[in-house]
């Protein structure tokens, strides 16, 4: 069985300027401040052909046992199978430390723990760069959500970073902080649950809009 754990994050500033639709044009460029949290997801996915008569046994807040790829509801698990061309039996499971849409990357983290956790099925190894990049792919341009680049980043990366994003190319900063350091934002940070969960597409899909509809953007 292959578990993984990927942890959830806070951003302290530059949400927005992630999109490709900014820092893809014009010269501009993307930079974000984030720390992952002790808040996770977690992800189990075993062959499961010798003791299932479903092909797929896929358990969320919802329950699929489908014997075909196209029949999946969960559109990540559903294009990511198809998308490496998983034809083992399996069974997949999914938990989180917080509820969904909770505004902490929590979509992204599960597209993160879950193409790791087919590399893992497949007795195979990727960087963290390598699972950045391809998660951001896969959620770009293959399930084509309207998301960002940083949660994909900091789910992959984890710890404390700076991520500056190009046309061409992504820089990551890492900072190695002193737990001093550490207990001391702590002290300063407050982080609670309201009871109240948001859909972002609504939101993003007008900042994409907008975005887009520019001609031309200048840095003030």
């Amino acid at each position: 069985m292959i578990i993984t754990k990927t942890p959830l994050r806070i951003s302290f500033f530059g949400g927005g300027s992630d999109y490709p639709s900014w820092y893809e044009k014009n010269n501009n460029f993307g930079e974000v401040l984030s720390c992952t949290i002790d808040k996770y997801i977690y992800i189990s996915l075993k062959d499961s052909q010798k003791f299932s008569k479903y092909k797929y046994l896929i358990k969320y807040s919802k329950v699929e046992k489908v014997s075909e790829i196209k029949n999946i509801r969960h559109p990540v698990i559903k294009n990511a199978l198809k998308y490496f061309k998983i034809k083992k039996y399996i069974e997949l499971h999914s938990n989180a430390d917080i509820p969904a849409k909770t505004g902490m990357g929590t979509s992204s983290a599960f597209t993160v723990g879950l193409i790791k956790a087919i590399y893992g099925l497949n007795n195979k190894i990727i960087s963290r760069k390598q699972l950045a990049n391809l998660s951001t792919y896969f959620e770009h341009k293959i399930i084509k959500e309207n998301v960002g680049s940083q949660d994909q980043y900091a789910a992959s990366y984890g710890g404390f970073n700076n991520f500056k994003f190009f046309k061409n190319k992504t820089l990551v900063k890492k900072y190695d902080l002193s737990d001093d350091y550490f207990r001391n934002l702590n002290k300063n940070l407050f982080l609670f649950f309201t009871g109240q969960t948001m859909a972002s597409n609504r939101i993003t899909s007008k900042f994409i809009h907008n975005l887009n509809k520019k001609k031309k953007i200048k840095n003030n």
